[in-house]
């Protein structure tokens, strides 16, 4: 399994030192959303041109515009950017097929899908590389658990899926028998105060543990 780390900060030098610190532990580093609405492009430019040899996954949450927003950020060295589930199918297929043109990969974000069963079938019709599942979301009094959740996704398709939200070393722990692709961590590694260690811990819990269904 493998460790993304989500840099999620309003200031960019912050990010970049964090990303210093914890890169050798991580497999993709996450230009998160509040730093790129605080930075804009020029965020997405320091951090490919800084790490110029790891994987660059860009928290866009796209939903309209999908072939100039995929050339602009192909063109910078960028490999995931994320696409709302929620989007127009139209949407989802352009920026499908503008990403395989330009090598880079489409990650459906389930975070606003309405079903996740339907979602899951959709993404891999549409062309998407990989899904989210946020994991909050299944924490909500009124959403299924996370194994349901899980399981919703996993029937439904054969992509790739990722997972995040509020993951520590703890919900580790719930997260690994389900085996994801890929596990997305925040603040639990980059506002902690040994940033590395927290990332060197968790790279241990996942390289331990392989990944049901195909590799990514």
């Amino acid at each position: 399994m493998k460790l993304q780390i989500k840099y999620n900060f309003t200031d960019l030098n912050t990010a970049l030192a964090i990303a210093h610190e914890t890169k050798e532990f991580a497999d993709i580093l996450e230009i998160g959303q509040l730093l790129i609405l605080k930075e804009g492009i020029k965020a997405i430019e320091v951090f490919c041109k800084t790490f110029p040899d790891k994987k660059i996954y860009v928290d866009t949450k796209l939903s309209e515009r999908p072939e100039e927003t995929i050339a602009l950020l192909a063109g910078l060295g960028v490999h995931y950017i994320s696409v709302l589930a929620g989007a127009y199918h139209a949407i989802i297929r352009k920026a499908c097929e503008a990403a395989a043109k330009e090598r880079i990969h489409v990650v459906i974000d389930f975070i606003n899908a309405s079903t996740l069963g339907q979602s899951a079938m959709e993404a891999q019709t549409l062309g998407a590389a990989a899904v989210l599942i946020h994991r909050e979301n299944a924490l909500d009094e009124e959403a299924n658990n996370l194994e349901n959740d899980w399981q919703q996704v996993r029937d439904n398709t054969d992509l790739p899926i990722f997972m995040q939200g509020k993951i520590n070393a703890q919900s580790l722990k719930a997260i690994i028998p389900l085996r994801p692709q890929v596990v997305i961590v925040g603040d639990a590694i980059t506002r902690s105060k040994h940033p590395a260690d927290e990332a060197e811990a968790m790279r241990k819990i996942l390289a331990d543990a392989k990944p049901i269904g195909p590799t990514f």
